[in-house]
């Protein structure tokens, strides 16, 4: 009795099988790519709107009594602080601002009169960095007063001012009358953009 020939995939079956498979993974990345950049933007807004709602949050807790005897007595508020030339704009800061009495612009971010630095009395709390958290791609592009006039350098500090009820909720941007401030950023790989907006007038942060 003769035995059947045992069947085995010829040298063209297995390249079409490779071609299919190459084929195949190739959509698949085109689809992934971008859900990542997507992934990538979602992340980092989330990260800057977590930092400003921490400081709206701190700016109406109870005030310490003394948080920093080396530095000063006393809070003047809570903010965020977004710098142009931190790490090609990857990095941005949660920061107590105290009264610094030796400064006669020692309530420089909670009072619009005052023009001169005041970083002098600035604690660092939390730096923030976008690369600590694989957002690889997104940057701080820029700051938007009203959403139309550009305004992003490197002094660009938002501070909530420390206020005993949510009624007296005060933010401060430069001593500037605003309505809104928005932050803009966008991914580099794609320049596709995400904003996270703070209104002026009711506290609210937001991402859009």
């Amino acid at each position: 009795m003769l035995k059947k020939p045992r069947e085995s995939f010829t040298i063209i079956e297995l390249l079409v099988v490779i071609a299919i498979i190459a084929i195949l993974f190739g959509v698949a990345m085109v689809r992934l790519v971008p859900t990542q950049r997507k992934n990538e933007l979602e992340m980092a807004a989330n990260l800057v709107q977590s930092a400003l709602v921490e400081a709206r949050e701190k700016s109406q807790a109870p005030k310490p009594s003394n948080p920093d005897p080396s530095v000063a007595s006393d809070v003047n508020g809570y903010g965020v602080k977004f710098n142009l030339s931190s790490t090609t704009n990857k990095e941005f800061s949660l920061f107590l601002d105290k009264v610094d009495t030796s400064s006669s612009n020692q309530n420089k971010w909670v009072d619009p009169s005052l023009t001169s630095p005041d970083t002098v009395d600035d604690v660092i709390i939390t730096t923030y960095k976008f690369t600590d958290n694989n957002i690889n791609n997104v940057i701080v592009s820029d700051i938007l007063k009203d959403g139309t006039t550009s305004d992003f350098t490197t002094d660009s500090n938002i501070v909530f001012k420390y206020s005993e009820f949510p009624s007296q909720l005060a933010i401060y941007y430069k001593g500037a009358s605003l309505n809104t401030l928005t932050i803009v950023l966008k991914n580099n790989a794609d320049n596709s953009q995400k904003n996270v907006t703070v209104n002026f007038k009711s506290g609210e942060i937001r991402i859009e």
